[in-house]
């Protein structure tokens, strides 16, 4: 979690909202991209679906694409990746990258919770009383306290067993009830 001044960060505010004006950054909002441009063996730009058609914005030296675990590697398979597998679904591959698309591994979970016999947990903060002190008082006015913190205080990464050369277990530990 980003916490920036009490207040959770969002990447969005974190670097465009409170970065200031940057030249080397432009922001455009009811765009969708379409496709990585690729020119000469290279990314040159990215193609935009626009309210008024297409249009195509264009790298000076690179192109850096954070769509995420799926929005990444669908905007690269727009085109770059494995080229039988593009061209038998109708896409024109501009670059044959096998590993694209693969290793996509779902995130599962399992909640666990234990009682405690000592009071160590937050859960006595969660009568509706104290919770809006906090929110209000806390947060609202001194973007301190409780509630402007990351309430996952403790993790770990670990192997699920000696054969296994890299952690795929990872554990958070919150201090409450949820």
């Amino acid at each position: 979690m980003n916490i920036d001044n009490g207040m959770r960060s969002s990447s969005a505010s974190a670097f465009v909202e409170k970065g200031g004006r940057n030249p080397n950054l432009e922001v455009r909002t009811g765009v969708t991209a379409t496709r990585i441009v690729v020119e000469r063996g290279r990314a040159a730009g990215i193609e935009l679906k626009t309210s008024n058609g297409k249009d195509i914005v264009r790298a000076e030296r690179e192109v850096i694409v954070s769509g995420g675990a799926v929005g990444s590697p669908q905007l690269l398979l727009l085109g770059i990746g494995p080229a039988d597998e593009l061209k038998s679904i109708g896409i024109a591959p501009v670059h044959d990258l096998p590993g694209v698309g693969r290793n996509l591994h779902d995130h599962l979970e399992i909640d666990l919770q234990w009682e405690c016999k000592e009071p160590i947990t937050y859960n006595r903060l969660l009568r509706l009383d104290r919770m809006a002190l906090i929110g209000t008082v806390g947060v609202l006015l001194f973007r301190s306290g409780f509630a402007s913190k990351n309430q996952a205080h403790v993790g770990s990464f670990i192997c699920s067993g000696p054969e296994v050369p890299h952690p795929n277990i990872q554990f958070h530990f919150f201090p409450v009830c949820f």
